[in-house]
C-alpha cells in the first residue's frame, strides 16, 4: 500500500487522539482524515457486512468506513489504518475480514494499512511515527485536562467548547510540524482559567478493551454517565498501549534472541518516545500534577501477579492499572470490553475476587451497541456519592459538637 496514493482514514479510537492521527499522516505529505464518531446508522451498516459474532469495534469500523466509502467520489482511493496486535485477541484479524468484507461490497478502491505491534509499529516510516506519537501524547492529554476540568465547571459548556478549540490548534500546529510542546502551556492556561466549584468528586478510573473504553459511542459515553452522577472520570490514556508495546518488544528480545544490532536500534528509538512522554507531563504539571500516568512496569509488575507477560494483549493492563488505579485514590473503576471479548472475560472472572481484596468497586461492562447500558454505573456512583455525602455531614457534626462549649 502507497498511503500517498489516497486518503488515509483513522478509525475514531479516542475523541481527539484519533484526529491527532490524522493530522500526524498530513504532517508527512499524506492526505487524512478521522472517520467521525459512529452512531447507530454505522453499527447497522457494519452488522449488515459482517456474520454477527464479530466484537463492536469490528463493526463500528467498518460500518463507519463503507459509510465514508460511499459519501466520497467513486474514483476515490481509500486507505483504511488498521494495525494488528499480538495475543489472545481477534483485533489481530481484524484487516483480514475487512479486506474480505469490503472486496465482497464492492469497494475494491479501499486498501487497508496494518503495522504490527511485534516492533512496536516501526513499520511506520520513523518521521511519521514521531508525529504520530507526539499527536497521541497530546491528545490524551487534552482529554485529561477536559475530564478533570468539566465535572467542576460553573458555566455547563465552557469545558467542551474550550477542547474543541485546544483540539484545533493542536491539529494545526502538528500539520504544520510544530512542536506541540510549545503550544500546550498555553492551552493549560485556558483550562485553568475555567471558572470551576470548588468541590471533591470521587475518582473513577475507566480500563479495559482500548476502542471500547475510549470511543463514546462504543461505550454509551460511559465518561458523561460518570460526570452526570457525581463522579470524575480518568481514562486509561491511548499511550498506555503505545508504552506496552515498546516493553513487551524489549521483553520478547530477551526471550527469543533478537539480533543486537536489530535489537539495540529498535529500543533507542523506543527511548526516544519514554523521554517524550516525559517532557509533556512536566509541561502540564500545574493542572494534571496528580494525573500521571504510572510507569508501565509498574503496571506489568502488578498485572503478573495474576497473568503471565507471556500471555500478550490488553488483559494485562487492564488487571495492573486497576490495581493502581485504587492506590492512586480511584473510589471506583469501570472495566470496558466489548461483547464476548476474551480478555473482558478474563479480567472480569479475576476482578471477583479483586475487588474485595481492593475494597473498591470493579464493574465489568460488556458493550455490543446499546446505549443504555450504564445503568449498574451509574447505581452504585450515586450510592458511593451519597456514602461520601454522608460521611462528610457526620464529620461536620462531630467538629460542630467539638466547637460547643459542654453545659453545666
Amino acid at each position: 500500500v502507497d498511503p500517498k496514493k489516497g486518503i488515509v482514514w483513522i478509525p475514531p479510537m479516542h475523541e481527539s487522539v484519533s484526529r491527532m492521527f490524522a493530522a500526524a499522516f498530513r504532517s508527512a505529505g499524506f492526505e487524512s482524515q478521522a472517520i467521525p464518531t459512529e452512531n447507530e446508522e454505522d453499527l447497522l451498516l457494519g452488522k449488515r457486512s459482517t456474520r454477527g459474532c464479530e466484537c463492536l469495534p469490528m463493526t463500528l469500523t467498518i460500518g463507519g468506513m463503507l459509510k465514508k466509502a460511499a459519501q466520497e467520489n467513486h474514483g476515490t482511493r481509500h486507505i483504511l489504518f488498521m494495525p494488528t496486535a499480538e495475543g489472545p485477541c481477534r483485533f489481530g484479524q481484524y484487516n483480514l475480514l475487512e479486506r474480505k468484507v469490503f472486496w465482497n461490497e464492492g469497494h475494491e478502491n479501499i486498501e487497508i494499512l496494518a503495522p504490527s505491534s511485534v516492533n512496536s509499529y516501526q513499520g511506520i516510516e520513523d518521521k511519521t511515527r514521531r508525529a504520530i506519537v507526539h499527536g497521541i501524547y497530546a491528545g490524551d492529554i487534552l482529554m485529561k485536562m477536559t475530564t478533570k476540568v468539566r465535572p467542576y465547571e460553573m458555566t455547563p459548556g465552557d469545558t467542551d467548547e474550550l477542547f474543541e478549540k485546544s483540539l484545533r490548534k493542536l491539529e494545526d500546529g502538528l500539520e504544520k510540524g510544530t512542536d506541540l510542546r510549545d503550544i500546550l502551556p498555553g492551552i493549560v492556561d485556558d483550562f485553568v482559567r475555567v471558572p470551576r466549584r470548588h468541590e471533591k468528586r470521587p475518582l473513577v478510573g475507566i480500563v479495559g478493551e482500548i476502542y471500547v473504553r475510549c470511543n463514546r459511542f462504543a461505550n454509551g459515553e460511559v465518561i458523561r454517565v460518570i460526570e452526570r452522577n457525581g463522579g470524575e472520570a480518568w481514562l486509561s490514556p491511548i499511550h498506555e498501549w503505545v508504552s506496552y508495546t515498546m516493553h513487551l518488544q524489549d521483553y520478547m528480545s530477551k526471550q527469543q534472541g533478537f539480533s543486537l544490532f536489530g535489537t539495540g536500534e529498535s529500543l533507542m528509538k523506543n527511548l526516544y518516545f519514554l523521554q517524550t512522554e516525559k517532557s509533556y507531563y512536566k509541561l502540564v504539571d500545574r493542572l494534571l500534577a496528580d494525573r500521571h500516568e504510572p510507569h508501565m512496569k509498574e503496571v506489568l509488575d502488578e498485572g503478573k501477579k495474576y497473568l503471565p507477560m507471556d500471555f500478550s494483549g490488553e488483559a494485562i493492563l487492564t488487571v495492573g492499572r486497576t490495581i493502581l488505579f485504587a492506590r492512586q485514590g480511584a473510589r471506583m473503576v469501570v472495566n470496558a470490553a466489548p461483547f464476548g471479548c476474551m480478555p473482558g472475560t478474563i479480567t472480569s472472572s479475576l476482578f471477583l475476587e479483586l475487588k474485595d481484596q481492593l475494597n473498591m468497586p470493579i464493574v465489568s461492562q460488556f458493550y455490543d451497541g446499546d446505549l443504555d447500558i450504564n445503568d449498574k454505573v451509574s447505581a452504585i456512583l450515586k450510592t458511593i456519592v451519597q456514602n461520601e455525602e454522608d460521611g462528610r455531614d457526620i464529620a461536620e457534626e462531630d467538629d460542630d459538637r467539638a466547637d460547643t462549649p459542654a453545659n453545666g
